[in-house]
Parts: C-alpha cells; sequence; structure tokens
C-alpha cells in the first residue's frame, strides 16, 4: 500500500523541498569552485613564464631560482593534467556528486517520516523489525537515521545503484514516477563510476566493465573522465531532483506542467 499523501497536511509538504533546494544550490557551487580550479590550473602552466620575467628584472638570486623550481613542478602537473582533459578532478567531482545525491535523496525522505502521522501511516514501515532497547537509546536524530536504514534495506534489498533503487525508495511514500532513460542511464553510470572509483581505485574490473559495456574499457584500464562526462553527469542528476520537485509541487496541489520539459 502506498500512503495516500493527499491526507497529510499541504503546508507540511511543503518543507520537503527546502533541502532538494539547498542541494542543488550547493551543487552549482561546487560546479563554480571546480571551475575556478580548472582556470587555476591554466594560470599554474605559465607560472615559470613569470618568474624567468621577475628574474629578468631583479636578477638571479637562490629565492628565485627556489621559485623557478617550484613553478616547473607545479606547471608540469598542471600541464599533465590539462593535456589529459583533467581526469583527477573529473573523478573527485563525481565522487561528490553521486554521493551527494544519495544523501539528498536520504534526506528527503527522513524529513518525510518526520511529518506528524506519516510513520504510522506507512505499511512498509510498520513491518520493519527494530530491536527496541537499542532504538530507545538513539536520540531523535539518530532514530530516523536508524529507521530508514531499516527501511532502505528492506526496500532496495537486490537492487543495483542508481534510479531504479532511488525509485524503489520514493514509490512506498508515494514520491516515485517516470524517469527518461537517458537520465536514469546516466545516473546508472555515474553510481558504478563513483563505486569504482571508491572500491578499485579507479581500475576498471569485471563488474564494472559488464555493469556498463558501452564505455567500452577493458579489464585493467585506469578510469579518466572528462569535462563532458562530468557536465552529462551533472546535469541528469539536476534534472533527476527538479523531477522529483515536480512531483512534490504536484501532490501540493500545484501546477508544474511548464517545468516538465
Amino acid at each position: 500500500m502506498i500512503i495516500q499523501i493527499e491526507n497529510i497536511d499541504k503546508d507540511k509538504l511543503k518543507e520537503l523541498g527546502k533541502y532538494l533546494e539547498s542541494f542543488m544550490d550547493e551543487m552549482e557551487k561546487y560546479h563554480d569552485i571546480m571551475d575556478v580550479s580548472l582556470r587555476g590550473l591554466s594560470i599554474s602552466k605559465a607560472m615559470p613564464k613569470v618568474v624567468d620575467a621577475i628574474a629578468k628584472v631583479q636578477g638571479e638570486s637562490d629565492e628565485i631560482e627556489s621559485s623557478r623550481k617550484n613553478a616547473e613542478r607545479i606547471a608540469t602537473l598542471a600541464k599533465e593534467e590539462i593535456d589529459s582533459g583533467f581526469p583527477f578532478f573529473h573523478n573527485q567531482a563525481v565522487l561528490i556528486l553521486y554521493s551527494q545525491l544519495e544523501g539528498a535523496i536520504k534526506r528527503f525522505i527522513i524529513d518525510f517520516f518526520s511529518i506528524e502521522g506519516v510513520l504510522s501511516s506507512i505499511d512498509k514501515l510498520k513491518k520493519i523489525k527494530i530491536p527496541l532497547t537499542e532504538y530507545y537509546n538513539l536520540n531523535e536524530i539518530e532514530k530516523m537515521d536508524f529507521l530508514f536504514q531499516q527501511y532502505e534495506k528492506n526496500e532496495s534489498i537486490g537492487l543495483q545503484y542508481g534510479v531504479t533503487r532511488f525509485e524503489a525508495l520514493l514509490k512506498p511514500i508515494g514520491f516515485s514516477g517516470e524517469v527518461k532513460e537517458n537520465i536514469s542511464k546516466d545516473i546508472f553510470e555515474l553510481s558504478q563510476i563513483r563505486n569504482n572509483l571508491l572500491h578499485r581505485g579507479g581500475v576498471a574490473d569485471k563488474y564494472f566493465i559488464d555493469s556498463c559495456p558501452w564505455l567500452d574499457y577493458k579489464v585493467g584500464d585506469k578510469i579518466r573522465l572528462n569535462s563532458v562526462q562530468y557536465e552529462r553527469y551533472f546535469n541528469s542528476v539536476m534534472k533527476y531532483l527538479v523531477q522529483i520537485v515536480i512531483r512534490l509541487g504536484e501532490k501540493r496541489g500545484v501546477d508544474m506542467n511548464e517545468f516538465k520539459q
């Protein structure tokens, strides 16, 4: 049975959008910070020339020579990163992007659980077995985290990461819906790359290759992301969250048709 959201105070549902909005603002900020960092690498590549110019005006010295060696070392690293498409930055970015998406979905569900009367209305939660002694020793925040862990374990068992998993968690509380195939595929791909980077150090293994055969990696290949891939993942994550915001708006009786495209 899916909970009847229509019976919940619409003003209380309004609060659910705040964290999603905050998450999207944070990701836009992080996106901008990464862009500034990449521009900074380009500047670092030119620093040896700057040191040479200063040396020509002031003359050579031990301090100038030390600055030159440091500038050349950094410039070499910058050139390698720039020439290969900034793989280090983009690898780190996808780790954060997917982890933040997971956190946003979790927080959305927990905030929904926190609405008065919701917990007792969800049949799925009534079937979860929780050790009472362990549960009652937790504070209110810990109780909600613990409850979510048990809920997630029951609802997403056997499911791979990505939109399929998120939708399985959103369905019992009435917030699941249709997701475009390209968005679902991008987020699944993102999840598999994130898991590989986290657990395999970015080296393609059979599991990763079998999960994403369209990426055309071979066992032992190093996963190296570029700006085109990252932008695709970033846009799909934002579009998916917008879809959840649209669902929330519609549950509150708001006409969201203008945003569906």
